[in-house]
């Protein structure tokens, strides 16, 4: 029995037994397929096409019919969906975790890369460590238009809330090893400047 392969949608090590291989050559556990109920017929026939972001949008998409105070206005990759009208927040976080957020609930972020903050913000201050996205996103461009390959694991936020028991809010843009990290770089700014938004209106009030 093979193990040690993670699941594409939440991380956690598989075994052959629980797991069903999906497109790009990854796998999902069988608790996250079975929360992606909005699947169509067809890509239950054929599961090696589907994708881990049709996976998660297919998991948002059940949990947001099952919100009635929830009506998503923008989504930001597969991982986090704003509600501008309700001002509230449906995250991802790995092992499945699936948190909704009252905007006034935010009291800071950061973003993460190999486990070091590049860049933070919340209530009341300015971003610090801009650089990444400042310069009109000259790092963003030059991490996309080098010709050389930039190798990343990870991109994620990390959103601190009001809320004791579970302080922070994990949202990953990239959880594997690849040169391809564009995306999950202009995923990470804008949502970024979503927030930034979101903390600036609330120091307002």
């Amino acid at each position: 029995m093979s193990e040690g392969r993670m699941c594409a949608i939440c991380g956690q090590k598989t075994t052959a037994w629980f797991r069903r291989k999906i497109a790009n050559n990854e796998v999902v556990c069988e608790d996250c397929f079975r929360n992606a109920k909005t699947l169509t017929f067809k890509q239950l026939l054929s599961t090696k096409k589907v994708t881990a972001d049709e996976i998660k949008e297919s998991i948002f998409g059940s949990l947001v019919e099952e919100l009635p105070d929830f009506k998503p206005t923008q989504k930001i990759g597969s991982s986090i969906y704003f509600d501008e009208n309700h001002e509230k927040i449906l995250a991802l976080e790995p092992i499945h975790k699936w948190r909704v957020l009252s905007y006034s609930d935010i009291e800071d972020f950061k973003l993460v890369q190999y486990g070091k903050t590049v860049l933070k913000g919340g209530i009341g201050r300015a971003i610090v460590g801009g650089a990444l996205f400042g310069d009109a996103g000259a790092v963003i461009g030059f991490m996309t238009g080098r010709k050389e390959k930039y190798i990343c694991t990870d991109i994620a936020i990390w959103i601190t809330v009001k809320d004791v028991n579970q302080p922070v809010v994990y949202v990953p843009f990239l959880n594997k090893k690849t040169d391809n990290v564009g995306l999950a770089y202009l995923q990470a700014e804008e949502c970024i400047t979503a927030l930034e938004q979101i903390c600036s209106q609330q120091s307002a009030e």
